[in-house]
């Protein structure tokens, strides 16, 4: 339990997870729980982009734990607004369309942790325990 407690990255995972089964049982939201939700999930996608950046932690159990954590719990998120922006006389351009929309969190964070794990080899070579038989 202390490895996942020691890292920030998969610390706020956790959390996110917690924060978003309480939310799917209906529990009555605490204060600033809403902030909670929203600040964790930014503190994962960072912790797991600035990993991207280092070869040896890109692919690593803890980042490919912390990947599985957004992706099953993407869905479930109801406080990002689902509404395109507009442009204006832009709108033949579409770059917000491409940059600044919504696409779907929950296929992107599967592709990615599909392509994680086949980079280290498969699943058998995930050695975190616990982690191989969750993802399955």
């Amino acid at each position: 339990m202390a490895q996942y407690m020691s890292d920030p990255v998969l610390f706020h995972g956790l959390i996110l997870s917690q924060l978003m089964r309480r939310k799917a049982f209906n529990f009555k939201p605490g204060p600033g729980e809403a902030n909670a939700l929203s600040l964790c999930h930014s503190e994962v996608l960072h912790g797991i982009h600035r990993r991207f950046d280092d070869p040896l932690e890109s692919c690593s159990d803890i980042n490919i734990f912390s990947v599985q954590i957004l992706a099953f719990h993407s869905a479930m998120r109801t406080d990002v607004a689902g509404s395109m922006p507009s442009q204006g006389p832009l709108d033949s351009l579409r770059g917000l369309n491409i940059y600044a929309a919504r696409l779907d969190s929950v296929a992107i964070h599967f592709e990615g942790l599909r392509r994680m794990i086949e980079i280290r080899g498969g699943l058998a070579n995930i050695l975190l325990p616990g982690l191989a038989s969750t993802i399955t």
